[in-house]
């Protein structure tokens, strides 16, 4: 009984204590692991950031594996994949020495390779590599390890260090000024070949060794925060540390410049002190000298300073500007520019201030003055700028100037402002081709109208031998009628041919009397349109005044009013003629419109021409003549706009002095209505016209081509 009880003690000691065995060895198992988990990690982090890596070669199956940084194989190689990331010479040397560590011959190789990373088999990275082997209880090495270390870093900064250095000695032996190297300390460890040739140093190497201190110098600066520059002057004598004898005989003044430079490491703590002079003594004797001529130049030049000045003044007067082209820079430089600064100007800035069919003339000039060429260039040009709305033009003149090898160094340039010289050639050849073109329009035109005035007189002669031949009774009022009738034609033919010979005499005179100028206008325009208005044509008269009283010559205005009505009626075989009236502004607002057959304007140079296929209707011309000279004797001005088919409408403009006026309330009078939706036609028609003719505020009105009446006139 006593013994069946202690067993089962027993049984719960065993596994208590079989428990805490298990828990302490638990917890020191997991003590361990934590350890090694930061020991892996700290070993971790010290290959990456070493850069080493390892990898192993078992012997057995002769497998190459990559041990990761965390102590793990993750990949195994054969001899041929591992091969790949390795340079092939430098593979061979590490096959050679794992077979000696094998053979016994060697524990460990170290050497240099060429490696490429797993990630970039093109890029080789030069490593550092260790090579030894792990034996068994045997002794025999069962696995080989190799630990490499990247060091293209290392190297290529090593490369960087020696190159700058190598470029920095070059600079500071090769500087073409004085370089002197202090230590932090102040003491002489560097001396360029300048510095040595300046202060007649012979040996270079004695000099350093004599540890010469910045403070024993003459030329000193004091050293700040950072370097400055300071121009010195000190006796040849006080140079006597180099031992230049020569210096400290002649007893001069020397000139001397010099700047400090202090060097400081990534710490800001002085490393090094740098000096860089040179001796200035030649170039200050020089600008002395230099100075003491300019004073003398000075004083002997004033006088022709101003007169230069006032030579400018006078070019410009004349509106002549002076210029110098360089030949090297190619530059156009004006001295005397209106604004007082000279003007400097590229090739390519002239060229595109010239005008488009000057610029090929002026760019051969430029290109064979840059060549420098021995010859005087003269040359017509026009510019792009304007001046009170003209075109400017000049004249530009260049002379070479040579240098002491006979080369041409820059041309001497005038350029002469010819834009009225221009102008007023071009309006008298203007005026000549017109006064031209009018005297053969001229000629023509009588030659034409002798025609039109043998036409009827030969058919009076002809119908009255008629008469005297033997005829019947009843044909008599024929003849007789044909008589009057050519006999009427020749007589208006005949009193406007000397009407125009008279205007054009000058036996005409303005005559302004006061006159009723809408019951004129309304009388004239049913005299021309009444007697020759085709059936069915409608007219119509508008006015805004009921009374329009003033200074006019009458007989003038109202033939003109009455032949443009007469011809519209002539010309207009349907639709309707319109004539209307205004006054604003001191000047008659007169306009003509129908929907006649019309003409084209500009067929023939601009001269008047009828319908298409139709002979030209000169008496038609001569009565358009006498209207434009009665036009331009009462100081108006006139335009036309015309279109085949589609009708005329003629505007005038004339001076007018009002005495009185009254504008009518209502519509304006219309001396036969039209239906409303032909009126607003008609109207719409004349705002056309008028738009497109630039009839604005009574100013003077041109087309394209010009005017037709305008062509007749000259």
């Amino acid at each position: 009984m006593q013994y069946y009880l202690s067993f089962p003690v027993l049984t719960v000691v065993v596994a208590i204590l079989a428990v805490a065995i298990y828990v302490y060895y638990k917890l020191k198992y997991i003590r361990i692991k934590k350890v090694n988990k930061i020991a892996g990690s700290m070993f971790s982090a010290y290959l990456d950031a070493a850069k080493i890596s390892v990898w192993g070669y078992r012997v057995s199956d002769e497998r190459f594996f990559m041990v990761e940084s965390d102590g793990a194989i993750k990949m195994e190689y054969t001899r041929g994949m591992f091969s790949l990331y390795y340079n092939p010479d430098d593979f061979a040397k590490i096959t050679e020495a794992i077979d000696d560590i094998l053979g016994g011959r060697k524990e460990s190789v170290s050497m240099r390779i060429r490696f490429r990373l797993r990630d970039d088999l093109r890029t080789e990275h030069i490593c550092k590599l260790t090579i030894s082997g792990h034996n068994d209880y045997w002794g025999k090495p069962h696995t080989i390890f190799g630990v490499q270390q990247d060091i293209t870093g290392d190297l290529q900064r090593e490369k960087t260090e020696k190159e700058l250095d190598a470029r920095i000695h070059a600079i500071f032996d090769t500087l073409m000024m004085d370089a002197f190297c202090f230590d932090k300390d102040g003491t002489l460890i560097d001396i360029n070949d300048h510095a040595l040739a300046t202060f007649s140093v012979d040996d270079k190497k004695k000099l350093i060794e004599r540890r010469l201190n910045i403070k024993d110098m003459a030329i000193h600066n004091t050293l700040a925060n950072g370097g400055h520059w300071a121009c010195n002057i000190a006796e040849a004598s006080e140079f006597k540390c180099f031992d230049r004898q020569k210096l400290e005989d002649e007893h001069r003044m020397m000139y001397y410049e010099s700047m400090a430079l202090p060097m400081y490491d990534l710490d800001n703590n002085l490393v090094a002190r740098m000096e860089i002079g040179c001796d200035i003594t030649s170039l200050v004797e020089n600008l002395h000298q230099v100075r003491k001529q300019v004073d003398a130049l000075s004083s002997s030049t004033e006088d022709l300073n101003r007169l230069l000045h006032s030579v400018d003044t006078a070019l410009l007067e004349a509106k002549i500007f002076r210029a110098h082209y360089d030949v090297n820079t190619r530059s156009l430089m004006f001295d005397n520019w209106r604004t007082g600064t000279p003007l400097v100007l590229s090739e390519l800035d002239c060229v595109y201030m010239v005008g488009l069919e000057w610029r090929s003339k002026i760019m051969r000039v430029f290109k064979r003055m840059s060549k420098g060429e021995k010859k005087e260039f003269n040359v017509h040009i026009g510019t792009m700028f304007k001046e009170n709305g003209a075109s400017m033009y000049f004249n530009f003149q260049a002379v070479p100037r040579v240098d002491k090898d006979g080369n041409v160094k820059y041309y001497y340039c005038m350029l002469y402002d010819e834009t009225e010289v221009v102008e007023a050639q071009k309006v008298a050849a203007q005026q000549k081709k017109e006064a031209q073109e009018a005297e053969q329009l001229h000629t023509l035109f009588m030659q034409n109208i002798s025609y039109e005035i043998r036409t009827p007189l030969n058919s009076i002669i002809g119908f009255a031998d008629l008469l005297e031949m033997e005829h019947g009774e009843e044909e008599e009022p024929i003849f007789v009628e044909e008589i009057r009738r050519n006999t009427d034609s020749l007589l208006n033919m005949v009193n406007d041919v000397l009407m125009l010979a008279r205007i054009e005499a000058k036996m005409e005179n303005v005559l302004p009397e006061p006159t009723d100028i809408v019951g004129l206008f309304n009388s004239q325009c049913r005299t021309g349109w009444d007697i020759l208005l085709k059936p069915g044509v409608e007219q119509v008269v508008e006015c805004p005044f009921s009374m329009l009283y003033g200074m006019v010559d009458s007989n003038k205005l109202g033939l003109i009013v009455y032949n443009f009505c007469m011809l519209s009626a002539i010309n207009t075989e349907r639709g309707y003629v319109k004539a209307t009236l205004d006054y604003h502004g001191n000047r008659l607002f007169l306009s003509i419109i129908d929907t006649g057959v019309g003409f084209n304007k500009g067929d023939d140079g601009g001269k008047f021409i009828t319908a298409q296929n139709q002979q030209r209707d000169y008496r038609t011309e001569l009565k358009l003549m006498i209207c434009v000279h009665l036009i331009h004797m009462l100081g108006g001005s006139f335009d036309v706009q015309s279109k085949v088919g589609e009708g005329t409408t003629v505007w005038v403009e004339i001076p007018f002095e009002c005495i009185d006026s009254m504008r009518d309330g209502n519509s304006p009078d219309a001396v036969q209505a039209m239906p409303q939706e032909e009126a607003d036609k008609a109207a719409g028609d004349a705002d056309i016209m008028a738009n497109d003719a630039m009839m604005i505020g009574g100013s003077d009105l041109t087309t394209e081509g010009g005017s037709f009446l305008d062509s007749i006139y000259n």
